[in-house]
């Protein structure tokens, strides 16, 4: 057994505290793999005698790598062959052959001409690169090369030269994301949209039946119907098959395009090389921007048509409530820091990401619940009771009301994320030392989620919803599981500065959107595990849902 890669000091800290040896769980996990470690010694002492004590970290596996193709060519790196099917076994895998740090090529993400990422599985360690970032913190959204020359060819007011604002890291994008999240982010703030959300859930659920062999669009129109109510105050009812609102439908299908383009970019190394380093649009570019002509058009005249009505005193209550009326006040003050183009502009690319992003962790949750009949009928259990004993709905984005609901999400979460990565960070303020290392300015780091990993639990690929019940955290203080509870890891929409603005709402939605569907309905998939249901890595990784039977329940009394 090799010894735990984590510094000794921590380790002491731990076993003083708890009386044996642990931290944050990582020792079973560093112990899976036989790569040696380096020991260095730390500049703490021992707090009881104040001697040196020498710290055990995990050897930096340097992935072999090429310019412009990184580790894709994996006969070369010694990576796993890439399936766009299997992406969540690739990073497993990658787990297993390379250990607990370790690089990855990965152009188009990382830096430099490889696209070097420095991967590491212990979340303290990010956690310093985090607490390295200063005022203006790195992104993912940094990285979406195709979405900037977007913005900028098509003249996009977020975006001020080579300074992408809200897709950048300076001073415009912190301006423009604090105006964005204001109204957003609270959870007081996101909490007062329940209402409307649960009734367009409501509305959307009535449909399930028909859109049982299209469960996907079905969720993305849910998506987008749950997210408008919070955006206008609007019930646009895209979900239902029988909707005539040509305008909102067209606006999904071309947001649905984009996001498939968007995921063709992120690994076509062609495309980079014809448009980031030749500047040549290929034909994909081109379809790219016509979807987003498309999307932008049709949204800019949604906001501006609300404008106009706000204006003219013609909102009702509920569009008077609405983000977008708050946002017209905020933005109208003298000392504003976003102008009124701006303000169109940043809720146009909400509009857009609310399409695709939420929908992908409904879907994943439904999928678990419809294999796992047991977990499905304990969270009617529990929404059934909830409405006996007259908790009201806007009560659902409070675990302590609904512990077991929240304990799937959690469950699905820790099983299928969106992305293998919680993170993709550059320290952009200064150099880091990471797992002893140190490293410069600009080094590109990301955190895999090996929670789902075989390596860090026996039963990592079981769907066990108790595992996040509140005795079961408690007993897992002090053992070798404990950094599963980590904060990085808690749900599919990031932490920190950069954490998605929109998270509250989203997971209202995804709270509201599930518990809707098990109230109405027994949900019954032919498949009777996971490993049955396919993926397929876009933006996001999405599961391509079978067809599920939708059994009305029986009306309640």
């Amino acid at each position: 057994m090799t010894l735990p890669k984590q510094p000794l000091s921590a380790l002491w800290n731990i076993s003083v505290q708890r009386g044996h040896l642990s931290r944050l769980g990582q020792l079973r996990c560093f112990a899976s793999h036989e790569s040696p470690a380096r020991i260095e010694e730390s500049s703490e002492g021992c707090p009881i005698t104040g001697k040196k004590i020498k710290e055990h970290y995990p050897t930096l596996t340097k992935v072999p790598s090429l310019p412009f193709i990184g580790t894709l060519f994996h006969p070369y790196s010694g990576t796993p062959k890439f399936n766009i099917f299997d992406s969540y076994n690739y990073y497993k895998e990658c787990y297993k052959r390379f250990g607990n740090f370790y690089t990855l090529g990965l152009p188009g993400l990382g830096t430099g001409l490889h696209g070097t990422v420095h991967i590491t599985t212990d979340p303290n360690e990010m956690a310093k690169v985090i607490r390295s970032e200063g005022a203006y913190p790195s992104g993912l959204l940094e990285n979406f090369w195709y979405l900037h020359k977007l913005l900028k060819d098509t003249g996009s007011v977020l975006v001020d030269g080579d300074d992408y604002g809200l897709f950048g890291s300076g001073e415009r994008w912190k301006r423009q994301r604090t105006f964005l999240q204001a109204g957003m982010l609270d959870p007081k703030a996101a909490k007062r949209f329940i209402p409307g959300i649960m009734e367009a859930a409501r509305l959307a659920s009535k449909s399930a039946p028909a859109k049982s062999s299209e469960v996907n669009e079905f969720l993305n129109y849910c998506s987008f119907d749950m997210f408008n109510t919070f955006m206008f105050g609007e019930l646009t009812r895209c979900s239902d098959p029988s909707t005539t609102n040509e305008e909102n439908i067209k606006f999904c299908k071309y947001a649905l395009k984009m996001s498939d383009l968007g995921g063709h970019f992120n690994f076509s190394i062609y495309e980079r090389v014809m448009i980031s380093l030749l500047g040549i649009n290929t034909k994909l570019f081109n379809e790219y921007k016509h979807a987003w002509n498309v999307v932008n058009g049709i949204a800019t005249t949604k906001v501006n048509r609300f404008i106009e009505r706000y204006h003219g005193g013609a909102l009702n209550d509920f569009e008077k409530a609405s983000y977008l009326a708050g946002a017209i006040e905020r933005q109208a003050k003298e000392n504003s820091d976003v102008s009124k183009e701006e303000m169109i502009a940043l809720c146009v690319v909400s509009l857009v990401a609310a399409v695709d992003t939420t929908s992908n962790v409904t879907a994943w949750n439904l999928v678990h619940l419809a294999i796992h009949q047991e977990a499905q009928e304990k969270v009617y259990a529990e929404i059934h009771d909830n409405k006996v004993k007259g908790i009201t709905e806007d009560k659902i984005s409070e675990r302590a009301f609904y512990p077991y609901l929240h304990a799937c999400i959690r469950e699905a979460h820790r099983i299928t994320p969106p992305f293998p990565f919680s993170f993709l960070k550059r320290n952009l303020q200064s150099d880091v030392v990471v797992n002893g290392i140190t490293f410069q300015k600009g080094t590109t780091f990301s955190l895999y989620n090996s929670t789902n990993a075989k390596l860090a639990t026996a039963d990592a690929e079981q769907f066990k919803p108790e595992r996040w019940l509140k005795e079961a955290v408690e007993q897992r203080k002090g053992s070798s599981e404990e950094f599963f509870d980590h904060p990085i890891f808690r749900d599919p929409f990031g932490q920190g500065a950069r954490r998605c603005p929109g998270s509250r709402v989203a997971s209202n939605e995804v709270l509201c959107m599930i518990s809707q569907l098990v109230s109405d309905y027994k949900i019954v998939a032919a498949e009777t595990s996971l490993c049955e249901i396919k993926h397929e890595l876009r933006s996001l990784v999405q599961p391509l849902i079978p067809k599920l039977e939708f059994i009305p329940r029986s009306p309640q009394p």
